[in-house]
């Protein structure tokens, strides 16, 4: 049975650490890519509760109004009465 010389095992450890390198490598990147989606969904909420909170608003404006003008509406008739 072949034993492996040293030039064989070099060889091996060699190519052994370029795969540990390159595996670290894309584990950092997958980690900025993380951080990345993060951030964009964090800004895609944070948008999403100005849009919300306007909407709120709006809608408390235009029931404000709807109130008024039925106040109005009720007290044309009872003037009218």
């Amino acid at each position: 049975m072949p034993t492996k010389s040293s030039g064989d095992q070099t060889t091996s450890a060699v190519r052994l650490r370029k795969t540990a390198i390159a595996v670290a490598a894309v584990a950092i990147l997958a980690s900025i890519a993380n951080t990345w989606a993060t951030i964009a969904n964090n800004w895609a909420t944070n948008l999403n509760t100005i849009a919300t909170v306007q909407n709120t608003e709006a809608t408390r404006e235009n029931t404000k109004a709807a109130r008024r003008s039925s106040t109005q509406q009720r007290k044309r008739k009872k003037k009218r009465r």
